[in-house]
């Protein structure tokens, strides 16, 4: 896939406008796989709605700045201060802002303006990024902390804001205590709960693995490949390929897990006295008297042993791959169509925003059971009508693991979309309809974060709310 020219997100980073450009890129799965059933997966809780700022406006309502407060301020920082507030929509008088805050180095007048700027647009990953790294370099790692932990809950599905919160702690707790490693592996799991099912989320179970590995935790490490092997994500053969590897350069007993170990071990050790007892008649005649079959001791396994366990342990999971691939093919389609997948205030083209409606469709007919295959549908970047773009799509109660898995990969795909479409008033609509069956507390959650946050001025969506709450 060709690569695309880097634009200002609006994160504080440059970002490539192809989702799928990454340079270490799988081809697509192959056209003749046809599997339509992924492998069972561990179903993640989707993450709550994170509670809304402080109203942005209100920050609006004070531009100058406190003489006690602004003595060690830059000299033009009041001027672009006022201007932020005075006009808090004009995303760009926020950006002069935090450029000048950060050329001058000012640690008061950096804080002030990121905090500001991130109560507004708090989809931003990068600002979050550089508001950890300034109390951080101010020696305030607990601040550091906090402001990632503010940044996750308003943009939880952030792959690169996790593995920064992670790095934090990497750099800053003391590994020696003992309770170090356990608050480690509990952010991971925070992380691959709230994250790992993106389709992009390959960094942030591929850190999860390295990390086990390098505490010697090699079963634990590849418990975590089993779970990735299982997510349909961009670079889903890596981490097959990842578990061959451990698997084939250490003893089966270092990887798998101890129930799993003993399951193969008795199914291997029978297998190869049954091949044994075959061959003993034929072996007898040619044996010295008085002389007995060469074993094995029981606490030991021979190499051919152990590598009959390895090759009865990829034989499953041959089965899990080939299944999480035929997920990967049946979403390569729309993944690839989506060209920015990150906030920014400028608007989506067109064919951009039907490439979302379109990937949502389909994602809730595969919750649906409508099974049909993404290629031979319309192409998503190809204009659609309006109707097809709003009209609502329910989805019908059903249970099993395998449709509470989809129904998360709904959800998921639909907070996706909010940070790309997050001032797009009909995607937040059509994301309250599918939550129809779900709590009030759930829909009111999103309500809450379009109005207060993203939709000031859209009235419509405000009157929905006034509605709802109403009726609740």
């Amino acid at each position: 896939m060709a690569a695309e020219v880097l634009e200002m997100s609006g994160n504080g980073e440059l970002e490539q406008t192809s989702a799928m450009d990454v340079s270490e890129d799988p081809p697509p799965p192959p056209p003749e796989i046809s599997e339509e059933n992924g492998g069972a997966a561990v179903v993640p809780e989707v993450p709550e709605a994170p509670e809304a700022p402080a109203d942005p406006d209100s920050l609006s309502e004070a531009p100058a700045v406190d003489n006690a407060e602004g003595a060690g301020l830059p000299s033009d920082f009041e001027c672009l201060w006022t201007a932020a507030n005075n006009n808090p929509q004009d995303f760009t008088s926020w950006t002069d802002l935090l450029q000048y805050c950060e050329q001058e180095g000012n640690f008061t007048a950096s804080r002030r303006a990121l905090e500001a700027f991130l109560a507004r647009y708090p989809l931003c990953y990068g600002y979050w990024k550089k508001y950890a790294d300034l109390e951080r370099r101010a020696g305030d790692n607990s601040k550091a902390e906090e402001v990632c932990l503010q940044g996750l809950k308003a943009i939880s599905l952030s792959v690169d804001l996790w593995i920064h919160y992670i790095n934090l702690l990497l750099g800053t707790l003391d590994m020696n205590l003992s309770d170090s490693p356990e608050r480690i592996r509990s952010v991971f799991e925070d992380a691959v709960v709230a994250a790992g099912l993106d389709f992009h989320s390959d960094r942030l179970w591929d850190l999860y693995v390295e990390w086990e590995k390098e505490q010697g935790n090699m079963k634990k490490a590849a418990a975590v490949l089993d779970r990735v092997l299982k997510v349909p994500t961009q670079l889903y053969n890596t981490h097959y390929d990842k578990f061959k590897e451990n698997l084939n350069n250490n003893p089966p007993k270092e990887v798998l897990s101890s129930e799993e170990y003993e399951e193969l071990r008795a199914l291997c050790r029978q297998n190869q006295k049954a091949e044994r007892a075959e061959q003993a008649q034929e072996e007898e005649e040619e044996r010295p008297p008085g002389e007995e079959e060469p074993t094995t001791p029981e606490g030991t396994d021979s190499e051919e042993l152990m590598q009959k366990m390895r090759e009865q342990a990829l034989l499953h999971r041959d089965k899990v791959y080939q299944d999480n691939e035929a997920e990967v093919r049946k979403r390569w389609h729309f993944e690839d169509a989506i060209k920015r997948p990150y906030f920014h205030v400028k608007p989506l083209d067109r064919l951009q925003l039907q490439a979302w409606h379109s990937y949502l469709d389909w994602e809730m007919a595969e919750l649906n059971g409508d099974h049909k295959d993404p290629a031979a549908q319309s192409d998503p970047n190809q204009e659609g009508t309006e109707e097809s773009e709003v009209t609502p799509q329910h989805h019908e109660a059903s249970t099993g693991d395998s449709v509470a898995l989809d129904d998360c990969r709904v959800r998921i795909l639909f907070e996706r979309c909010l940070i790309a479409c997050a001032l797009y008033e009909e995607v937040w609509t059509r994301y309250i309809q599918y939550l129809e069956p779900q709590s009030v507390d759930v829909k009111r959650a999103v309500y809450k974060r379009a109005c207060e946050i993203h939709l000031h001025n859209k009235p419509n969506i405000h009157m929905q709310w006034a509605t709802f709450e109403e009726r609740h």
